[in-house]
């Protein structure tokens, strides 16, 4: 499944599942009723040279990714279609 596919489906990502997006590999590593709470970002080039988004109050947000061994927590924001 493309990366849209993995992220869009039927059932939410639970502990255990990979989604890869190019240089970028997805572990979930923390799941809940409505999807994961934590994940481990796998990189296949210098974390410098990679951009992370989130949704936040005031709309897209871009955030640098936290060290190694460190993590940051992002709350949920409902986005433009309201989920």
């Amino acid at each position: 499944p493309s990366a849209l596919e993995s992220v869009h489906r039927d059932a939410p990502l639970a502990v255990g599942d990979v989604v890869s997006a190019g240089e970028l590999t997805i572990h979930v590593t923390d799941s809940g009723p409505t999807g994961w709470r934590a994940a481990r970002f796998d990189v296949a080039r210098d974390l410098d040279d990679v951009c992370f988004a989130s949704w936040g109050e005031d709309g897209l947000r871009v955030w640098r990714a936290p060290a190694i061994g460190e993590a940051i927590e992002l709350p949920h924001v409902p986005g433009v279609m309201n989920m």
